[in-house]
């Protein structure tokens, strides 16, 4: 197909493809050949209802036009089980390479996140660097080494972008003490 682009510079990702084909879920890995425990199987597939639209964060809808990270509280909510075998459970995924949990400050508050694995659920095509570097190891075998040093390149882009912004907020606040 001519002129065909498998990366999207504007959103910084690559297109999730395997054999030629862009994928929701790659059926040659089976998730029930990571995961053994048929509940915790159960568990995984509870957690992917949940997750939110083009991205593959756990959220939890609060009213009807807001919705925010899960925390551990909320999986306990969603698996019926209690705090403490919650985070057993998170425990044992992140281990597997099916789950990570990110944390994010904010305005001196600290965000935690919980994201799923793009190689066993994903709600989007597109393979943000985000969902890359968090489960690196277990992609790089499923993509090209072009998409590779894209989301290498991204990411230095970002980090560039993060750190002038960096230096201007230091510069206008220096400014003040004027």
């Amino acid at each position: 197909m001519a002129g065909f682009k498998n990366y999207d510079d504007k959103k910084q990702a690559v297109l999730f493809v395997h054999n030629n084909h862009s994928v929701q879920m790659l059926q040659s890995i089976k998730l029930s050949s990571i995961v053994r425990d048929r509940n915790d199987f159960a568990r995984c597939h509870i957690m992917a209802e949940n997750l939110y639209k083009d991205m593959n964060f756990i959220a939890v809808r609060e009213t009807a036009r807001k919705t925010r990270y899960a925390d551990v509280n909320d999986l306990a909510d969603i698996l019926e089980l209690s705090k403490k075998s919650t985070r057993e459970f998170i425990s044992r995924m992140k281990k597997l390479h099916i789950l990570a949990e990110c944390k994010q400050e904010v305005g001196g508050t600290t965000l935690t996140k919980f994201v799923l694995n793009p190689l066993f659920f994903k709600t989007n095509k597109w393979l943000s660097t985000e969902l890359y570097f968090l489960f690196q190891e277990s992609i790089d075998p499923f993509i090209t080494e072009e998409q590779r040093f894209r989301m290498h390149s991204y990411d230095k882009v970002r980090q560039n972008t993060l750190n002038e912004a960096g230096k201007e907020k230091r510069q206008w606040i220096e400014g003040m003490d004027d």
